[in-house]
């Protein structure tokens, strides 16, 4: 009979495997909305274009509300593939 241990192990391992993985953007900047205010701070101060800033941001929230991401491979070495 499995131990109380190894059944806790089991089923945290079952809940990790159930969690929908965090996109590369939740990673750098904590949240889709820290990486919207940073890069609009950047277009705010005239370092990155206002004409396609806003569209490369209307682009990623759209990546990441439908999960785009998650049909993408990411490798050790840092580089995303189509899987």
């Amino acid at each position: 009979m499995p131990s109380v241990d190894s059944m806790l192990r089991r089923e945290q391992r079952l809940e990790q495997a159930q969690s929908k993985p965090r996109t590369p953007f939740e990673v750098a900047y904590g949240s889709l909305a820290g990486f919207t205010a940073e890069w609009q701070s950047e277009i705010d101060a005239g370092r990155m274009d206002p004409l396609d800033g806003p569209i490369i941001i209307q682009c990623i929230r759209r990546w990441h509300t439908d999960r785009v991401y998650e049909s993408w491979k990411h490798h050790r070495n840092g580089v995303w593939e189509n899987k």
